[in-house]
């Protein structure tokens, strides 16, 4: 059947097809073929290889599915960002006053009813190994040190752990002298959790096109190889046809040719 797709007017072919394996079974296939003609440029003969790119298929159609999904999601992310909602905190250092908005409380998982916002109940959500990071910006803040974006890992009293990312700036009074900070929170371990699917999703990327690039090089050698072949089978032939049967020399073009046809 792959023959009648065959354009008869080119000498080289190739084809993509599947075939169904008893028990139902498909794999997918390439055959590139050579098409040979004789001096009145007629095709006389067509010799090729078949490959078998099943598993190759079966990755560029997981990397097609996992890059439409990632597509979703940065779709959704994009929609979220828009209406994403950014808590709100300032310090006073004149007073040791911390302020958190509504939406600050919901992003650490706590209430004002529950949780009074201060330097000690802070270190209490913040991951052992974020909190020196965290807190120590309150003194360099003290000493007019701008505080640097941050992001740093939380535990809320729930158990879930998120990503955070604080960004502030110092606020003075009309001496200019910094009387506090104010700044944002915002959770980011969805948009991190993205990043890390991008960057799995292009070394799979990266893995498959290194794969089709060795598919393509070893069909190339298979085609090289074939036409090298399809030279001494041809002349083996032809030995044969013209040398008697009954002499050594016949028994060598016969030997040939069908070296020739194993290869």
């Amino acid at each position: 059947g792959a023959f009648l797709n065959f354009d008869s007017g080119r000498d080289i072919n190739s084809i993509d097809h599947r075939i169904i394996l008893p028990g139902g079974r498909i794999k997918y296939l390439t055959e590139t073929w050579r098409i040979f003609r004789d001096e009145d440029g007629a095709p006389f003969r067509a010799i090729g290889t078949c490959q078998d790119i099943s598993e190759r298929h079966a990755i560029n159609e997981m990397l097609r599915d996992r890059e439409a999904r990632l597509a979703r999601s940065q779709e959704i992310a994009r929609i979220a960002e828009r209406v994403a909602s950014i808590g709100s905190a300032a310090v006073d250092f004149r007073t040791g006053e911390w302020e958190w908005s509504d939406e600050t409380y919901r992003i650490y998982g706590v209430t004002r009813e529950n949780f009074h916002p201060s330097a000690e109940s802070l270190a209490t959500l913040i991951h052992p190994n974020d909190r020196e990071n965290l807190l120590s910006n309150l003194p360099a803040a003290r000493r007019g040190v701008v505080p640097a974006p941050l992001e740093y890992r939380i535990r809320r009293p729930d158990g879930a752990e998120r990503i955070l990312r604080r960004e502030a700036t110092l606020v003075h009074d009309s001496d200019d002298t910094v009387i506090g900070v104010v700044g944002t929170v915002q959770d980011v371990t969805e948009r991190r959790a993205t990043e890390r699917e991008k960057e799995m999703l292009q070394r799979q990327l990266r893995q498959s096109q290194r794969l089709e690039a060795v598919g393509q090089m070893t069909g190339g050698i298979a085609h090289d190889f074939n036409n090298l072949l399809t030279v001494i089978l041809g002349n083996a032939e032809t030995f044969e046809r013209h040398l008697p049967k009954d002499t050594p020399l016949h028994e060598l073009a016969e030997i040939t040719r069908l070296a020739a046809e194993r290869g």
